[in-house]
């Protein structure tokens, strides 16, 4: 196998595998507070942990979004440099795709916080 051939498959894969981590950050928050604001609408008064929980999974899919938004910064002033040379890398956008990692992360935090404070006010 070609050493750029493979090295071009491992960055495909890469981008694929950010792609949907960052697609299940946004779709876990999303799917906990929709579940959530129905379960609320259904039951009328609810406790302070749930309406806690809806704003912690709101926060967490907006997360996923800005950190979407930042991979896709990150990349693309990583192209530019590669653009003007092939063997250079951009620490600008090295340190922008680690910031979109911090903010998964984060993300993830506050869906597993907002599980545990749906859980807790039910």
């Amino acid at each position: 196998m070609n050493t750029d051939n493979f090295h071009d498959s491992m960055l495909g894969a890469t981008f694929a595998y950010s792609r949907l981590a960052l697609t299940q950050v946004v779709l876990l928050n999303g799917a906990g507070a929709t579940a959530l604001l129905a379960f609320m609408s259904s039951h009328g008064a609810v406790a302070g942990g749930v309406r806690c929980a809806v704003v912690l999974f709101a926060l967490g899919a907006g997360l996923g979004v800005f950190a979407t938004v930042l991979a896709y910064f990150g990349q693309r002033v990583n192209w530019e440099a590669v653009k003007v040379n092939p063997d250079a890398r951009s620490s600008k956008a090295n340190t922008i795709i680690v910031v979109a990692m911090l903010a998964v992360l984060a993300a993830l935090v506050l869906f597993i916080v907002a599980v545990w404070r749906a859980s807790s006010g039910l």
